[in-house]
């Protein structure tokens, strides 16, 4: 697993050692939301998602992430479970009723377990729990890219 304090951009801006090893050549490049509002963990998952090869725009709340996305088009969208503004289960509703078929995928806190009234995190497409691993997050992006969009088909294990 990586330990986010190792692994944020320099102060010039460049990626770590780690992440520029990665291999950047996929089958396709995905355009994907992370809606985050802690700043390491949202640099971390954008930086592995950009080192994949995928195009990624971020959002520092549910407002902003629901504003983004209904003004472009995503492939998938990373919802934190703390985010600010509103609940990571109203966006997920609003999102779903712009594009039933979206992909969300919900990042959940390592010390967190996630509760809502209306069906909780069976409503997202996917979950991954931090820490996460390189591996882990561009596994769960590369099921989604072989068009393993059902909930079954994206778990990868931890």
């Amino acid at each position: 697993m990586l330990e986010l304090h190792k692994h944020k951009r320099s102060h010039n801006g460049a990626r770590s050692p780690l992440l520029r090893a990665l291999p950047t050549q996929r089958k396709k490049s995905l355009s994907l939301l992370v809606i985050h509002d802690e700043g390491r963990v949202e640099q971390l998952l954008e930086d592995i998602l950009t080192s994949g090869g995928h195009k990624v725009k971020t959002a520092p709340n549910g407002s902003a992430g629901l504003a983004l996305y209904n003004n472009n088009t995503f492939d998938v969208v990373f919802i934190n479970e703390g985010i600010s503004g509103m609940p990571p289960w109203k966006v997920l509703e609003e999102i779903k009723k712009v594009s039933k078929q979206a992909c969300v995928v919900l990042v959940l806190g390592w010390k967190t377990s996630p509760g809502n009234p209306s069906g909780g995190i069976r409503q997202f497409d996917g979950i991954i729990k931090t820490p996460f691993s390189l591996n882990r997050v561009l596994k769960l992006v590369e099921n989604i890219e072989l068009g393993k969009t059902r909930r079954e088909n994206l778990h990868v294990p931890q």
